[in-house]
């Protein structure tokens, strides 16, 4: 569905490859040459954590000449998100989920607390299943698992809200979610340049 979808709208699908030894990064050769093509590039992020963790794009878009919006739903990871980009004021910052809706939605996700690993930290999800897939690794992981609500706009209402018309570079990380956020955005007719997302989580 995914590949299908992706098709339909021009896009050629590539996994991410590491090149041992030759340190070459696939997606920071495409920004390139985005670089080459563009004298502003704009860029939006779905499920930006706290800036760093695990995230493939802040080494790119902490430098260089970005504009665009941020999105993070959870409020702690939000407060770190803001202080990792408080000096660009051309990148945009929105507290709430990318969702079916203009509304407010449930998210679970997993408070902090020393016994716990730091990854658990940026976890967060529609979907309580994919929470605990970590019961391997934290057998009791349903002892930090908590909801929270927060505030939800659709794919079309963030761009109207930020008036982007075009995109760059699409980031998406969402826990389980990513495959309805591209959805969304093709259905607000944005193709950007490149889109990068996460697919760990979504059924084969």
């Amino acid at each position: 569905m995914v590949q299908s979808l992706l098709w339909k709208n021009g896009y050629k699908i590539q996994r991410i490859r590491d090149f041992p030894g030759q340190n070459i990064n696939l997606l920071e050769l495409l920004i390139k040459q985005l670089y080459h093509n563009y004298s502003e590039t704009t860029v939006v992020q779905i499920g930006a954590c706290d800036g760093k963790s695990d995230d493939p794009i802040y080494s790119i878009i902490s430098k260089g000449n970005w504009s665009g919006v941020l999105v993070e739903p959870i409020p702690n990871l939000y407060k770190e998100l803001k202080k990792v980009y408080h000096n660009q004021p051309d990148l945009k910052l929105e507290n709430c989920a990318i969702a079916k809706e203009d509304d407010t939605v449930t998210m679970y996700w997993v408070v902090e607390d020393d016994s716990l690993p730091e990854y658990v930290k940026i976890l967060a999800s529609f979907d309580l299943k994919v929470i605990l897939k970590n019961k391997p690794i934290i057998p009791n992981i349903e002892e930090f698992i908590e909801t929270i609500e927060v505030p939800a706009m659709t794919m079309e209402s963030l761009l109207k809200k930020h008036s982007i018309q075009h995109v760059n570079l699409l980031q998406i990380d969402t826990e389980g979610f990513d495959y309805e956020v591209l959805k969304m955005a093709f259905q607000a007719e944005l193709l950007p340049d490149i889109i990068n997302f996460e697919c760990i989580h979504l059924l084969p």
